[in-house]
């Protein structure tokens, strides 16, 4: 009997949970978002998308997916209106850097950047660097973009100081007048992670 009303409950939960499907969030609800899958190996995603709620406070969020375009939103939804995403210091790669939804005070939410592509930090600008969009391959860094320097709340490298460096890096270190904190979580290969503070 008890095998059985197990049952019965996991076929009503899964019949309650039924996504609608979406090509954009446009498909979806006020307060939701096109949600699309990317596995964490590749650069693969779904065609389509469903309808997922937009973040909620202190729920997780990516302050700048560089694979969130077209109106849908790659693994996670960007924050409810009135909240912005609060970045923490830590990138989830490939996806950018993991933030929180946290009630806004008149602040943005942190949009991505027009880049442009680059080989060195002698191609970018006096303000900014030039990143590698891919993992550091041993030494090899490749497909770099410019990338302005880290300012209050924005991701950092503890081992680059506030130096803007003539070669392509992983991360852009923080800009002149800035420090990178340690947010005491370190990624192999390239170091202990921070927050510009």
């Amino acid at each position: 009997m008890f095998l059985f009303l197990t049952l019965v409950v996991c076929i009503l939960n899964a019949e309650a949970f039924n996504p609608q499907p979406c090509k954009t969030s446009g498909d979806c609800d006020a307060d939701e978002c096109c949600l699309v899958i990317i596995p964490l190996k590749g650069k693969r995603q779904t065609a389509g998308g469903y309808c997922s709620p937009r973040g909620g406070e202190k729920e997780k969020c990516y302050v700048a997916n560089p694979f969130s375009k077209d109106g849908k939103f790659a693994n996670k939804c960007p924050c409810s209106d009135g909240m912005v995403c609060h970045n923490l210091g830590i990138r989830d790669i490939p996806q950018g850097y993991l933030g929180e939804c946290r009630m806004s005070s008149t602040q943005k939410v942190t949009k991505p950047d027009a880049s442009r592509p680059c080989s060195s930090g002698k191609e970018c600008g006096d303000d900014e660097c030039c990143t590698s969009r891919i993992r550091p391959l041993g030494k090899r860094l490749v497909a770099g973009v410019c990338q302005k320097l880290g300012t209050a709340e924005k991701g950092c490298l503890v081992k680059m100081g506030s130096t803007r460096p003539d070669n392509m890096v992983f991360q852009c270190p923080c800009a002149a007048g800035f420090t990178c904190k340690s947010s005491h979580v370190f990624d192999i290969p390239v170091g202990e992670m921070g927050v510009c503070h």
